[in-house]
C-alpha cells in the first residue's frame, strides 16, 4: 500500500512538473531566465553583424550566472533538426541575418519582424512555445536592425529589469557603452568554443 501511495505521489510531482509547457499552461517573458535552466542552445544567423554576436555571448554568459549551466551558442548553419527539438532555443538576429526566423514565422503566430516593423532600432522579445517540441520553449530576441536585437539582449541581461507578458516591444537608447576587450574576447571565445550538440 505505502509502494502504491509513493509511486502516485512521484507520479503527481511529475505530472505537476510538466504541466506548465505539456498541458497548455501560459508561458511568460518572466518566466525567463528560469525556462532555459537546462538545455538551452542560442541560435544566431548566417550573416550575424558583430554586434548580434556580442549580444548573443552576452545573453549565454548571462545565462550562465543566473542558472550555472550555460547554453550552447550555435550559427543557425549548423542547426539540426535534432537541435529544434532537443533545446529551449534562443532565436537571435533581424529578418536579414537568421532565415530561422522565417521558419519560425510560417509555424507559429510570432510577431513578424521586418525592416520597417518594428522599426528603426527597435525590436521585439517574444517567448512561445517550440513549434518543432510544444513541450520546449522558444525566445525570440529580434530586431529591424542590430540595434533592435541589441536593445532586446540588453533587457534580458539587465538583472533588475521587470519582464513580463508574451511578447514586449524594444527600443535601443543611446548613449551606448561598448563592453571592455576582456569581456568582448570572452564573448568570441564562448562563441567559437561552443561544441557542437
Amino acid at each position: 500500500m505505502r509502494g502504491k501511495l509513493r509511486r502516485g505521489i512521484f507520479v503527481l510531482l511529475l505530472l505537476l512538473a510538466v504541466t506548465p509547457l505539456s498541458c497548455g499552461g501560459a508561458i511568460t517573458l518572466n518566466n525567463y531566465p528560469e525556462l532555459f535552466r537546462k538545455d538551452a542552445m542560442v541560435v544566431v544567423g548566417w550573416n550575424a553583424s558583430q554586434v548580434e554576436l556580442e549580444s548573443a555571448g552576452e545573453i549565454a554568459a548571462k545565462l550562465e550566472e543566473l542558472t550555472g549551466n550555460a547554453p550552447i551558442v550555435k550559427n543557425e548553419t549548423n542547426l539540426t533538426e535534432a537541435n529544434k527539438t532537443s533545446y529551449n532555443l534562443i532565436i537571435m538576429g533581424t529578418p536579414e541575418s537568421n532565415e530561422v526566423l522565417e521558419q519560425v514565422y510560417n509555424l507559429t503566430n510570432a510577431t513578424r519582424v521586418t525592416k520597417e516593423y518594428p522599426g528603426f532600432n527597435k525590436g521585439v522579445l517574444e517567448i512561445l512555445r517550440n513549434p518543432w517540441n510544444k513541450n520546449r520553449v522558444l525566445l525570440l530576441v529580434v530586431g529591424s536592425d542590430e540595434g533592435g536585437v541589441l536593445a532586446g539582449s540588453s533587457i534580458l541581461v539587465t538583472e533588475n529589469y521587470k519582464l513580463s507578458g508574451e511578447t514586449m516591444m524594444t527600443e535601443f537608447q543611446y548613449p551606448f557603452m561598448r563592453p571592455d576587450e576582456q569581456t568582448l574576447k570572452k564573448w568570441v571565445e564562448l562563441y567559437n568554443n561552443t561544441p557542437e550538440a
